[in-house]
């Protein structure tokens, strides 16, 4: 200031600063597998996701689109499919009675905390008309806004769809089969015999024995005063 010499001084770098967005990831939920069931179903899980919040910020979420058309399919098989609902955070959407081979929109008002995450789970129930062939396969797009940036959000994308879990129809099947436990070998007279030991296994539905028949060779019909089953 009084000399009025010229001087410099070394150049210095600030702090920095990183720009940065909340962000979405959506994927399927591990721990459910695909299903194989029977029909009718009532209120049945068909698909189960994780929805997960970046670091950066809260995401209000707005909007969850639901796609039932899956790999084997039908049109008549979705038409079959009634009363689907969302369930995420601890809050439920509404049922929708009728189910499009499209996009079905459910609105929403939901806030996930930064960093947080949340179990999304699409329910529904499967009419007795579905058939056997036919296969489930659901697919989800979750849309919102970042809470303090003001940003839309879409995942996996705003034209893509995670794919979820997939729901077989089958029908229940019941087999006998020769049970491995001794019979007797030898028989007396006026005695009650072990004669033969079944078992009956029981796959995709539960069923209930309502009757039992056994049948002989004609030769020894004539030797057998009854025939006793225990259970």
């Amino acid at each position: 200031q009084k000399t009025l010499d010229t001087i410099s001084t070394p150049g210095a770098t600030a702090n920095q600063l990183t720009v940065s967005q909340g962000s979405l990831s959506l994927s399927k939920y591990s721990a459910y597998a695909n299903q194989s069931v029977i029909v009718p179903q009532t209120n049945m899980l068909l698909g189960s996701y994780t929805l997960t919040a970046g670091t950066t910020e809260d995401l209000n979420i707005n909007q969850i689109l639901v796609n039932f058309l899956g790999a084997g399919a039908s049109t008549t098989a979705t038409s079959s499919l009634t009363n689907v609902y969302v369930t995420f955070g601890g809050k439920t959407t509404n049922s929708k009675s009728t189910i499009v081979s499209g996009d079905n929109s459910f609105q929403v008002n939901y806030t996930l905390a930064k960093g947080q995450s949340a179990v999304v789970n699409v329910y529904g129930s499967l009419a007795s008309t579905v058939g056997a062939s036919d296969k489930f396969v659901t697919k989800l797009q979750i849309s919102g806004q970042t809470a303090n940036s003001i940003q839309s959000v879409y995942v996996p994308s705003s034209s893509t769809y995670t794919t979820g879990q997939s729901v077989s129809v089958t029908t229940g099947v019941l087999t006998p089969q020769l049970y491995a436990v001794a019979a007797s070998t030898t028989a007396v007279a006026n005695s009650l015999v072990k004669v033969a030991s079944f078992q009956f296994i029981g796959t995709g539905d539960t069923f209930t024995i309502t009757q039992l028949v056994a049948s002989t060779s004609l030769a020894a019909a004539g030797n057998i005063a009854s025939i006793i089953y225990k259970i």
